[in-house]
């Protein structure tokens, strides 16, 4: 499966680890101020052969000043930090901070390594700016595999991890190594049973993966088996490994786990890839939404420089941006984006949490003999294979690659993507028997619908007198043709993929009801609404009052027992003080099961109850991906054939204007879909569901004008050109408002659309 780079990237696709969240030139170049005789100094080599003095990291313990009170802070009377600090340190983390010290390492007095996993920014330390030098770990500080193996093989590292594990307190790496044994990677699916995996069956993507990895981690594991009973195996394993095969067995799919999840890919002194194990990067969280990360920095003499992708205040969290799928992250990390959620998420969160998140939609095989012209169906489905790389021929055989009946959504839902181009091929027909002639309608139909998808290969045909007179004018290539728009193909291929929508949707639903049996976890609503009952303890949000005298929802839940449920309330009595409040129900994040004597009987353990909600996580976003272009289509079908019936009662009553205006419409619609989303438009799209602009407020006038409905620039000051005045009103007059221009800006205002609905001031 290869090991991943902390920044997404993948051993076995050849990517190096790269900067997250902020530009590779944050690599500080320029020689600093000079420094106090306590300032850690360490030079840096240039290409130029000088040594720049490289600034160390902050360290803790200074005195900082900053606003805000927190309890755990020891401070003076001017408000500067003293000590304080007390929050609970993860087992060996004084030991490990040591260590680095020793090995070089810099900036270690600002790290928090949090009981339980995660790492922060300590609260005792100063506060970091965005694309400034967190901590600074240089290579002796890396676990690398040993000098004469392949430096590029995780299989090389997971072996020389397991000798510094059995040498114990004798290895020069002994804090590390600890520290790394008690990182919990048991719900990682390279541990997951056979019922485990089939959980995810419904997600074919997922479910290979995770099969294709647990058969990787096998062949490393007897490699490994291998060496550890040779000869030379046995200087290094402990005996009591040695007597117990399956002990060992456990032993080595951890070190190859671990690897797997906390390994980086880096580049050696030769210029060549190498895998590495480094100190604290394993640690870091994880975020794939928009949020920046924080990032790493390699310098040439060798080290590795963690740097903050924004601000960062004392006790913030730092997280990595991982820019890649739900499945990848899966597979790779051991983690899905959402599944860290308190509660039950809803359909928009989910969404939201990942921006990378995709779904394979996978078609239903389509068996020629089941239709009334077998023949003619069967030379399309030969055309899809030979043109599109697609096999949709049913019965469809268990070894079919699965990308050869499945579509990438959303990335394949417009644009370019062949998703709808398939069934508008399938669709369209002609009345030509089977012959030359109707092959020959077959390469011109086929060109006109995968035009856009950018294939490798084309059927040839012929073009028409007025085609050939476009690409004479034009100057463009030869194969070029007239688009026509055929409403009813459009109207039942969008059906037709509809039906794909909610026959995998039913699959998905069908699979987290079985998931949430066998483990009793909640599975939720679309909304994210828990199921309890009365007399259930459950974790809900509390009223709490502001110091502007206004009640809103609490920041941290609390335990409290169910009272009554009514419609989309709830009315709870908190434990910890028995005051009774009455919530809504979407403020309960968390409710403890009810005992099952299945589960009870079954013995449900911890981290099955973990893999089960990473597989529910992981499903549930797929639907939600899949219900939100369903309903997608179904609007594009009831509008289509909203305007289909308007044209045909223009056409009855002779109303050619109406007609025209009404085609054109719907031709502008179905052009614009057919639009490639470029990088450029992609950067302008909205940053989440919630910042979609909802065309009902608009109309209404309900929605807030401040919100920003799209990430572009606001055209004020720096961004606004010199002939272009933002007005009060929210007109735009170009041309610059000086002396003697009172009446043109009247004039502006003057314009505006009497309908248009009032914008309120901000």
């Amino acid at each position: 499966q290869g090991l991943r780079g902390r920044s997404g990237s993948l051993l076995r696709l050849g990517r190096r680890a790269e900067v997250v969240g902020v530009e590779p030139s944050l690599v500080p170049e320029v020689e600093g101020p000079p420094r106090s005789a306590g300032s850690a100094l360490v030079p840096t080599q240039r290409s130029s052969g000088e040594a720049l003095e490289r600034p160390a990291a902050s360290q803790g313990g200074d005195l900082q000043r900053y606003r805000g009170f927190d309890r755990s802070i020891l401070r003076n009377r001017r408000g500067e930090i003293i000590g304080g600090d007390g929050q609970p340190e993860a087992p060996g983390a004084k030991e490990l901070y040591k260590w680095l010290k020793s090995r070089g390492c810099t900036g270690i007095d600002n790290i928090h390594l949090r009981l339980g996993g995660g790492m922060a920014l300590r609260k005792t330390s100063a506060k970091v700016s965005k694309e400034e030098e967190i901590c600074y770990l240089p290579r002796q500080a890396w676990l690398l595999p040993a000098e004469d193996e392949d430096p590029a093989s995780p299989e090389a590292l997971a072996w020389r991890l397991l000798i510094e594990c059995w040498r114990e307190d004798a290895s020069e790496f002994a804090p590390f190594v600890n520290h790394l044994r008690g990182i919990n990677v048991s719900q990682h699916p390279i541990f997951w049973n056979k019922e485990e995996v089939n959980w995810i069956r419904a997600s074919i993507e997922a479910w290979e993966a995770v099969t294709t990895c647990q058969a990787e981690a096998d062949e490393r594991v007897e490699r490994l088996i291998e060496r550890a009973l040779s000869e030379l195996g046995s200087r290094v394993v402990p005996e009591s490994l040695r007597e117990d095969e399956e002990a060992l067995r456990r032993e080595l799919r951890w070190a190859v786990c671990i690897c797997e999840t906390q390994g980086m890919e880096v580049e050696g002194d030769d210029g060549e890839a190498e895998v590495a194990l480094i100190p604290l990067v394993g640690d870091l969280g994880c975020v794939s939404t928009r949020e920046a990360g924080t990032g790493f920095g390699f310098l040439e003499e060798g080290g590795i420089q963690l740097l903050a992708g924004s601000t960062l205040k004392p006790g913030a969290e730092l997280k990595q941006k991982v820019e890649a799928p739900n499945v990848w992250q899966l597979v790779n990390m051991g983690i899905v984006p959402g599944s860290e959620m308190l509660g039950v998420p809803s359909d928009t969160e989910l969404i939201d949490a990942n921006i990378d998140a995709h779904v394979m939609l996978q078609v239903p095989p389509i068996d020629p003999s089941d239709y009334p012209d077998p023949q003619k169906l069967q030379a399309k489905l030969n055309m899809l294979m030979e043109y599109a790389d697609l096999d949709l021929i049913g019965p469809r055989p268990q070894n079919c690659p699965s990308n050869k009946y499945t579509f990438q959504l959303p990335q394949e839902a417009f644009g370019q993507g062949r998703l709808l181009p398939v069934y508008r091929f399938l669709l369209s027909d002609t009345d030509e028997p089977m012959g030359v002639e109707y092959q020959k309608s077959l390469n011109r139909s086929f060109r006109q619908y995968f035009q856009p998808c950018e294939l490798d290969r084309y059927p040839a045909f012929e073009q028409t007198p007025e085609e050939e007179e476009l690409d004479a004018l034009e100057g463009g290539e030869k194969g070029r043709f007239v688009r026509q728009y055929n409403l009813d193909v459009e109207i039942d291929a969008r059906k037709n993929v509809i039906r794909a929508l909610g026959f995998a949707i039913s699959e998905h639903q069908d699979a987290i009801e079985q998931i949430a049996r066998a483990t009793d976890l909640p599975n939720g609503s679309r909304e994210g609404v828990m199921h309890f009952e009365r007399g259930q303890v459950v974790l809900a949000h509390f009223k709490a009052k502001k110091v502007s005298g206004k009640t809103s929802k609490s920041k941290k839940p609390r335990e409290a027992r169910v009272l009554r449920v009514k419609d989309d309330m709830v009315r709870i009595e908190f434990l910890e003080n028995g005051k009774r409040h009455e919530v809504p129900a979407s403020w309960v994040v968390g409710a403890k099961p009810v005992p099952s004597a299945g589960l009870l009987t079954s013995g449900c353990t911890s981290e099955r109850l973990e893999r089960g909600k990473l597989a529910i996580t992981l499903l549930r976003t797929e639907r939600a991906i899949m219900s939100l272009y369903q309903s997608t289509w179904l609007k594009n079908v009831d509008d289509l054939e909203e305007k289909s019936a308007a044209y045909d009662k223009a056409n009855k009553f002779a109303d050619r204007t109406e007609a025209n205006k009404i085609a054109n419409s719907i031709q502008g619609f179905l052009d614009h879909e057919l639009l490639p989303l470029t990088q450029d438009m992609e950067w302008m799209q909205p940053q989440s569901l919630a910042e979609c602009p909802q065309l009902e407020q608009l109309l209404t006038g309900k929605d807030d004008p401040t919100r920003k409905m799209w990430n572009m620039p606001d055209i004020i000051g720096s961004y606004a050109p010199d002939d272009m005045t933002v007005l009060e009103t929210g007109q735009v007059a170009l041309g610059p408002i000086g002396e003697g221009e009172e009446e043109r800006e009247a004039d502006a205002v003057a314009e505006t659309d009497s309908d248009a609905p009032e914008v309120p001031e901000k």
